[in-house]
């Protein structure tokens, strides 16, 4: 009879192979095999199956057993050998233990400071199809490269009219604080934003408590505030409609509120 017309069950074999990590013939998997021969030429194929996969169940539970077991042992070796090398070699092995937490620290930090970099604002629905035009400035005779983010104002529907793909700009500039006064009945506060035409808001998903993100700024003049701001302004009043005196130096201009 020849072997490979009576082979054992090949899951069955693999986990046997797996549990006895030992070569073929002439050790566990070698009388396993034989005794199956036996029971193959004397009682058939099923009674020779069914025998060797009871022992592949049988050899499970104790191998588990056994594998944890000498695990956990050599775990208390290995730690008994680095306390003792510890204990003999203590400058030594301060020194390492200090490399090691710096390093890990150095690792923790760097990672959280990636981390930090690639969530920045990540919370926009279309975050990752959003692009920001930058300029690119070299002087003459210069290895001098400057980069910044202003550019032309008449350069986003240049580019949306030229680019078919792209489906939508916007346009912002930023007023500073020591330089803008917001004015509402006797309220006047110095505050800090963005001058933006009427797409902002379809780019940038920043939610609004009231009004209509589609055309709370396309009026000209239009203004939405924070709700910190609208409190500042109009307590709890509802600040939809309401003015607001917009001036920078000499000049003054009068905001009305569709959203916030």
């Amino acid at each position: 009879m020849k072997e490979k017309e009576c082979r054992p069950p090949i899951i069955a074999e693999w986990i046997l192979k797996t549990v006895y990590s030992d070569s073929w013939r002439y050790t566990h998997l070698g009388d396993f095999f034989e005794v199956y021969l036996d029971i193959y030429s004397s009682r058939g194929r099923f009674a020779a199956w069914a025998w060797y996969w009871l022992q592949v169940l049988k050899s499970i539970p104790g191998f588990l057993s056994n594998k944890i077991y000498w695990s956990v042992a050599m775990l208390r070796n290995y730690m008994v050998i680095s306390f003792r090398n510890i204990i003999k070699n203590k400058w030594f092995s301060l020194i390492n233990l200090a490399g090691l937490a710096v390093g890990m620290a150095c690792f923790v930090l760097i990672l959280a400071y990636v981390r930090f970099e690639m969530s920045y604002d990540r919370f926009h629905e279309k975050s990752g199809r959003i692009f920001r035009i930058v300029e690119r400035e070299s002087f003459m005779r210069s290895e001098v490269v400057e980069y910044s983010a202003s550019s032309p104002e008449v350069l986003a529907p240049a580019l949306a009219a030229d680019i078919p793909e792209i489906i939508n700009t916007s346009r912002i500039c930023k007023f500073f604080a020591d330089e803008i006064v917001l004015e509402s009945g006797e309220n006047s506060f110095i505050e800090s934003g963005l001058f933006a035409d009427e797409h902002f808001l379809e780019m940038f998903s920043f939610p609004l408590l009231r009004g209509d993100q589609k055309s709370a700024l396309a009026a000209p003049g239009s203004i939405v505030v924070i709700q910190d701001i609208a409190r500042k302004f109009f307590g709890d009043a509802d600040p939809l409609g309401k003015s607001v005196v917009y001036k920078n130096g000499s000049s003054a201009m009068i905001s009305r509120s569709p959203a916030f």
